[in-house]
C-alpha cells in the first residue's frame, strides 16, 4: 500500500501548499498548557505530525518520539528541522493514523493535534481505543475534536460535546477548551471553527 495514495483530502488545499503554509507557524498555545504536566524525559508518539512542531520541540527536551504521518512530504519536512543532535530521538513512520502501530502501555504521551477528524467515524474509535491501550498509566493525551458547528463538518468525523465529554470518561481531563468561533485557515482564508482542544490523563 502506498500511504500517500490514501491520505484524505485536504479541504484547504494540496497537502503540500498546507505543510509549507504552516512550517513557519510557531507551536499550538495547547502545549504551553501541557508543559507543566510533563515529565522531564520520557517516549511519545504523535499521529499525524505534520511538518513536526511538536517533534522538534519534545526532541530537544530529550524526549524519544514516534512520528506518524501519511504524507512523505510532511517527514520530509520534519527531517530537514531536526539538528543532528535530536535526529536519533526521531523514528519517522509513514503510514495512515488507522495503521500507526502503537506498543500497548509503552507512551507517556501521545498527540493528535488536528488529525483524528480526518478519520471515519469506524475508524475515529479504533484509534481512539488504541490510544488508551498505548498510553502508560499517568500518560497524557493531547488533541482536538471537530465538532458539528466547524464548516468542515459535513467532510470530517464530528463530535457534540457531551459525545467529548464521554469520550474522555475514561480520563482525568486536565484541560478542555470548547472553541466555537469564526477564525482562518494557515493559508489565511476565513473559516468557522468547532473544535474542542484536549489534554487528558490515564489514570494511575
Amino acid at each position: 500500500m502506498n500511504p500517500t495514495s490514501q491520505v484524505p483530502p485536504n479541504p484547504v488545499s494540496t497537502w503540500n501548499e498546507y505543510f509549507q503554509s504552516t512550517r513557519p507557524m510557531p507551536l499550538h498555545p495547547l502545549f504551553g498548557e501541557l508543559e507543566p504536566y510533563l515529565p522531564q524525559t520520557g517516549r511519545a508518539a504523535d499521529l499525524g505530525c505534520g511538518v513536526g512542531h511538536a517533534v522538534v520541540w519534545l526532541a530537544e527536551k530529550g524526549w524519544d518520539i514516534d512520528a506518524f504521518d501519511g504524507h512523505e512530504e510532511a517527514l520530509k519536512s520534519l527531517g530537514e528541522r531536526l539538528f543532528a543532535e535530536t535526529r536519533s530521538k526521531v523514528a519517522t513512520h509513514h503510514c495512515l493514523l488507522q495503521d500507526a502501530s502503537l506498543a500497548h502501555g509503552q507512551y507517556d504521551l501521545i498527540i493528535a493535534a488536528y488529525s483524528l477528524f480526518f478519520l471515519t467515524p469506524e475508524q475515529h474509535q479504533v484509534v481512539w481505543n488504541r490510544i488508551y491501550a498505548a498510553l502508560k498509566p499517568g500518560g497524557y493525551f493531547l488533541g482536538e475534536f471537530l465538532g458539528v458547528n466547524d464548516d468542515w463538518a459535513d467532510q470530517m468525523t464530528t463530535h457534540t460535546a457531551e459525545q467529548v465529554t464521554e469520550l474522555l470518561s475514561r480520563y482525568e481531563t486536565i484541560y478542555r477548551e470548547d472553541v466555537d468561533r469564526d477564525g482562518f485557515v494557515s493559508m489565511g482564508s476565513p473559516k468557522h471553527w468547532h473544535v474542542f482542544h484536549v489534554i487528558a490523563r490515564k489514570p494511575v
